[in-house]
């Protein structure tokens, strides 16, 4: 495994209650899952844009987070807008637990995510990864639901 893939991984924190993969390591597991290593763009390295998602820069921006690991081209201003504009292409569905893997989750906007809603990658196993104010972390969907009493939106396919 690349090093600074490596890095990431193990500076990403797994919250208490989170259930470990096959693995024995969620993180890595969520994003082999997702598929995320296939989706860097020719001109910049995965391993390039997992070194910028988890820098300090990124928490409390899970938006940028999930553009930069995912490779996407466009970019939004918070979760919410990203959402809106998912939902008016007709690229959103309603039901995250039918989310594949690489998917992402997003969270309607409230007090705990400051209005900006929140998004996270899921693996399609009931995993997620995202960044949060206190920097990039794995959970359960169910977990974080529970813990942040955020309502979901739903999910999209990047």
């Amino acid at each position: 495994m690349d090093e600074q893939i490596q890095s990431i991984l193990d500076q990403a924190t797994t919250p208490q209650g989170s259930q470990p993969t096959e693995s024995g390591d969620p993180v890595n597991s969520i994003l082999q899952s997702a598929g995320i290593t296939s989706q860097a763009p020719e001109d910049v390295s995965l391993a390039e844009q997992q070194a910028q998602a988890k820098s300090q820069d990124d928490n409390g921006y899970c938006q940028r987070f999930v553009e930069k690991i995912t490779g996407s081209k466009k970019h939004y201003g918070s979760a919410v807008q990203a959402w809106n504009d998912y939902v008016k292409q007709g690229k959103a569905f309603a039901d995250i637990s039918k989310a594949p893997p690489g998917s992402l989750l997003y969270y309607a906007p409230d007090a705990g995510n400051r209005g900006f809603g929140h998004v996270a990658v899921t693996d399609g196993n009931g995993n997620q990864i995202g960044a949060t104010y206190h920097g990039v972390q794995q959970d359960t969907t169910q977990n974080w639901l529970q813990k942040t009493g955020q309502t979901p939106l739903g999910f999209v396919m990047p």
